[in-house]
């Protein structure tokens, strides 16, 4: 009797064979991820190293990456986008990235960074895993996608001449997509205490600036802002958005008005806005009337909520967290109201 008659048995395991006296270079995959600007210690890259030499150590000097990132910009911001580059020897040999210092760090120019100065000792016939790890700045392209390569044998510098093995170039195979905007990188700009009585107008609540898309300009269409405390619409009457024409983050009535909000269910918004956001970002001031009506006790806190920001560009924001802009809360009474803010961006 001869069989099996239906299948093909197989090991299910596969083995892995390494040529002698070569170093034999690996790429370790990496999925498509979705991060935010400012996002700190993000790897970019993983790579092993397998050293072939049976009869001694090799000792690596320096590991030469590439910039592959795609961008709606420059390339030279497209290297500014990579942010400080830090490469990490796996010391514990545990294959995941445990280790607090960087052997080599540095940033890209034209495209390149050249790691030097690693003296990593690869002992013969062990397998070494090197992580490439960036401290991305806040400035970041929505949409931009961001990859680092090891194109060829020759970026790889061992203390004598080895012979490299493996499938070049080395890449995680998927790419980190950039989405902004992220709540850091708005900022909230501190609004002059006062005292009101019922009936003020042009009450100064809230002050920020909106996020800028890298060096890209944009335009920022809409606008939601919520009360995280009790006043509606029938205790603040009507909220304005403004532009600080000077940028002096204090409200005049010389600034230029953008627009009235429109209330429904506890939000006020405005939109058709078509406001320009350069490279610098304005300074923009949300005032409100004080009803003649207003309901003692009640209360007014400002807060842009989650993707209360819409842009042209698809940088819509806060995408992370609300941002808020009193720590302490307007309080409305029958005679006056006192207000006493502080910036924050919890």
């Amino acid at each position: 009797m001869t069989g099996p008659d239906d299948i093909v048995l197989k090991n299910p395991n596969a083995h892995v064979v390494f040529p002698s006296d070569r170093i034999t270079v690996i790429s370790i995959p990496g999925t498509e991820e979705i991060i935010n600007p400012g996002t700190a210690d993000k790897t970019i890259l993983t790579f092993a190293l397998y050293n072939g030499y049976t009869d001694r150590n090799q000792i690596l000097q320096s590991v030469g990456l590439t910039n592959i990132s795609r961008t709606l910009s420059s390339s030279d911001y497209s290297d500014f986008e990579l942010g400080f580059v830090s490469i990490y020897f796996d010391a514990d040999k545990s294959t995941t990235l445990n280790e607090n210092t960087p052997i080599a760090s540095g940033r890209f120019i034209n495209g390149k960074l050249q790691l030097s100065g690693l003296n990593v000792t690869l002992p013969s016939e062990e397998l070494s895993y090197f992580f490439v790890v960036s401290a991305l700045p806040l400035s970041l392209i929505d949409s931009d996608s961001l990859a680092v390569s090891i194109e060829s044998p020759s970026d790889f510098i061992f203390t004598e001449n080895v012979n490299i093995n493996g499938v070049l170039p080395l890449r995680r195979e998927n790419f980190l997509i950039i989405d902004g905007s992220t709540a850091s990188q708005y900022s909230i700009h501190e609004v002059t205490p006062t005292t009101l009585s019922p009936g003020d107008t042009l009450v100064p609540l809230l002050s920020f600036s909106p996020a800028i898309n890298g060096d890209l300009g944009d335009i920022l269409d809409s606008l939601i802002i919520e009360n995280i405390e009790t006043a509606d619409n029938t205790d603040i009457s009507s909220l304005n958005l403004w532009l600080d024409t000077n940028n002096d983050s204090i409200f005049q009535q010389t600034d230029s008005l953008l627009g009235t909000f429109n209330y429904s269910t506890n939000l006020w918004k405005i939109g058709g806005l078509a406001l320009p956001i350069d490279t610098i970002a304005p300074v923009l001031i949300v005032t409100g009337d004080v009803s003649l009506s207003a309901i003692p006790d009640k209360s007014f806190k400002a807060r842009i909520p989650v993707d209360g920001c819409f842009y042209l560009s698809g940088n819509d924001g806060p995408n992370d967290m609300p941002i808020t802009g009193d720590r302490k809360s307007t309080r409305l009474n029958s005679s006056h109201t006192d207000i006493s803010r502080m910036p924050s961006s919890a």
